[in-house]
């Protein structure tokens, strides 16, 4: 085989970005929340997702340890997150038929009802953990053609998996029922929003309340920022409940410095198990709701958000030991480490003039990290071409920064 060019870009920039948690019930399913029966919302949800589009600069592969790394830059990631959770609330739909959402969890339950020719806003509450295009390819000039109608199964989400699926849009989270977001739990992607303390093990955030000062707790409301998270879990009730936070902290203080709580407030945009008509909309999502920090703490929520955020760690795709031009006819190699949401990974080759003659796409599960990319040898199968100049690319679909080309080579066999 004869070398022509080996290609490797690499995105690169600062990393900023926020998140949010999610709820979830006793039996540890993604999607069981308890929702306490606000009325109101403040302001509209119109809202535009970002673009995700990132500028690509060429490096070289490093040689020592075989190893090239993508870098992506967000810097305006927690409000993509933000605006993600905004889409979701604000799609409009009208569903074709009649129907009911039922579930009963003994401390809280469901009961949605939604008729023929109504215009509803937001994606229903139901457990089936559907972000905005599961929901949206059901949908054909407004009118929603179903399924309809099964609380398990019907397109749509819930307090907790909303806020979970928009962080899992750009970041590698592996968080599930709103308990496992309780810091000292022992989930190692979630982190405290400021400095109360937590007992290990522990996941009822009312015992967390109960054991630090409440200006502690109120200096942590403080620092939230868009696409962190506040929730709460009890133990007593198996149920709990989560909010995203989309705008920073608004804080009022005496003049001795000290918080204000009942004047200062925090921004939220939840999920809820009820129907509330706003301005005439019918939705399940509170938009740019306000909750002061004396009624968060009376409810039991505590501040969250991913470590990712909270370290500002850069999202970036690791590629160790990469194909080169003499084994890419033999085998595939390497491996793909994720720090970012990665939707799928496409591999094509081509002929000399330009003509795909094998492809194949890796569908990447939520929450993956790692992907060896030889167990995927025969899906493309590059050993059964004939004799010939070929290309070779590896490419990455991100959420975060659009498509990533991981490697390009031209080969011969």
């Amino acid at each position: 085989m004869v070398v022509k060019k080996i290609m490797f870009f690499v995105i690169s920039a600062v990393l900023c970005f926020g998140l949010v948690s999610c709820g979830g019930s006793e039996d540890g399913q993604k999607n069981e929340t308890e929702y306490g029966g606000e009325t109101s919302v403040d302001t509209a949800v119109e809202t535009v997702v970002g673009t995700g589009e990132e500028t690509v600069a060429e490096t070289e592969k490093t040689p020592e340890n075989n190893v090239i790394e993508h870098k992506i830059a967000v810097e305006d990631l927690r409000a993509r997150i933000v605006d993600y959770m905004r889409s979701m609330s604000a799609v409009e739909w009208t569903p074709n038929e009649t129907f009911s959402l039922n579930g009963d969890h003994n401390t809280w339950g469901v009961d949605l009802n939604f008729k023929k020719g109504q215009t509803y806003y937001g994606l229903p509450y139901t457990r089936a953990f559907s972000g905005l295009d599961d929901f949206t390819v059901h949908i054909e000039n407004g009118v929603y053609k179903g399924p309809c109608g099964d609380y398990n199964t019907m397109p749509g989400n819930n307090c907790s998996s909303s806020c979970d699926l928009a962080w899992r849009r750009y970041l590698v989270s592996d968080t599930e029922a709103t308990y496992t977001y309780v810091p000292g739990f022992g989930n190692k992607t979630i982190s405290p929003v400021g400095d109360y303390t937590y007992p290990s093990g522990n996941r009822d955030t009312y015992k967390i309340i109960e054991q630090n000062d409440q200006q502690k707790l109120f200096e942590s409301y403080a620092l939230v920022q868009p696409a962190d998270a506040i929730v709460k879990w009890s133990d007593a009730r198996s149920a709990g409940h989560a909010r995203m936070v989309a705008e920073n902290a608004v804080v009022v203080r005496n003049a001795a410095g000290k918080i204000n709580a009942g004047r200062s407030y925090i921004v939220v945009i939840e999920q809820t198990n009820k129907l509330t008509t706003v301005d005439g909309k019918q939705s399940t999502w509170l938009v740019d709701k306000k909750y002061t920090f004396t009624e968060l703490m009376n409810d039991g929520y505590i501040p969250v958000t991913p470590k990712a955020l909270a370290e500002e760690t850069e999202l970036k795709i690791t590629y160790t030991d990469p194909n080169t031009a003499d084994n890419i006819v033999t085998s595939l190699s390497g491996t793909l480490e994720l720090s970012t949401s990665v939707k799928t990974v496409n591999m094509t080759v081509s002929d000399e003039n330009g003509n795909v003659v094998k492809e194949y796409a890796i569908e990447v599960e939520p929450g993956t990290t790692k992907i060896n990319l030889r167990k995927y040898t025969f899906n493309l199968d590059i050993g059964k071409l004939p004799e010939g100049k070929y290309n070779y690319k590896l490419e990455a679909n991100t959420p975060a920064s659009g498509t990533i080309e991981l490697l390009v080579l031209d080969f011969e066999k």
